[in-house]
């Protein structure tokens, strides 16, 4: 998990993304509109870890494409749009 924490922190550091921040805010209803390539590249640096440690980020979030530029981050349970 330490790792994981790592990650985050320099995700945070680089883009200003608060990706547990982003969850706490996905599951309490609101929308996030993420760049895609941004998306990207978070995937990809998380890329390897099991879901058991992912799933503290992205647990319960759905990542929709509305366009070839932006990701929809939305709470699956509640997922309305």
């Amino acid at each position: 998990m330490n790792q994981i924490d790592r990650i985050l922190d320099e995700i945070k550091k680089s883009t200003g993304k608060d990706l547990l921040y982003i969850r706490f805010s996905v599951l309490s209803g609101k929308s996030y509109y993420m760049k895609a390539q941004e998306w990207n590249d978070i995937v990809k640096k998380l890329d390897g870890f099991p879901w058991a440690q992912l799933s503290v980020v992205f647990g319960d979030i759905d990542a929709k494409r509305v366009d070839k530029n932006t990701i929809l981050l939305v709470d699956k349970k509640n997922n309305s749009r």
